[in-house]
């Protein structure tokens, strides 16, 4: 692997993706995770490192997809894949950080500093906060979006399952918000920007460590 093509290489000389422009990256590597799982494979240690770029896009790098896979692996890959989001989504203004570095469980416990630098109105947010707090199992992001936008997909009886599991969950509940609750969202993405909001970054990052 080339170094210089990998996916942290990529967000840490490109300060200016924007939040939907990553979540379009990571939309796309959750599509690709998918269809590995499906076809029985995995990918071992996920993080920025072994994701390179594909062309325009990126790819799990093939030196770390390995076979087999079982509840176990297929959790631990969406939960690495949902922390680099989280941690390219909080700390591009103080330059990127890898969180698959940290343990969920610290993660989880320091949430509230963590979710405030989350755009609001990024659509997955709920999906993030869930698969890292509640332990949201066995759904990916991009059927999560399916389910949450009311969208039937008729790809067969364990797809169909899946959606209904992510539409039971509580991040798929949170998600049905009342006009109100959607205003204020709304309202939160025109705050001022923090002064010395690169400190704060760098602060949480250090007590996550």
């Amino acid at each position: 692997m080339n170094n210089r093509d990998s996916l942290r290489n990529y967000l840490t000389y490109n300060r200016d993706v924007s939040s939907n422009e990553m979540n379009d990256i990571f939309l796309d590597l959750d599509n690709k995770l998918m269809i590995l799982h499906q076809s029985g494979y995995h990918i071992r240690n996920l993080n920025s490192d072994n994701i390179v770029q594909d062309g325009e896009k990126f790819s799990f790098d093939s030196d770390f997809i390995l076979s087999g896979i079982d509840s176990s692996t297929r959790n631990d890959n969406i939960t690495n894949l949902a922390k680099l989001n989280i941690g390219a989504q909080v700390s591009m203004a103080s330059g990127f950080s890898d969180f698959t570095a940290l343990a969920t469980e610290a993660l989880k416990e320091n949430w509230e500093s963590v979710d405030f630098m989350i755009n609001p109105l990024l659509e997955g947010d709920e999906y993030l906060k869930t698969v890292i707090t509640k332990g949201l199992e066995d759904v990916y992001y991009n059927e999560y979006l399916v389910s949450l936008r009311g969208q039937l997909v008729n790809d067969g009886v364990g797809r169909q399952q899946s959606f209904r599991k992510s539409l039971s969950t509580e991040a798929g509940r949170a998600l049905s918000k009342t006009d109100e609750e959607e205003a204020a969202f709304i309202a939160v993405a025109f705050y001022p920007i923090m002064i010395g909001i690169a400190l704060i970054v760098g602060a949480v990052i250090l007590s996550l460590i």
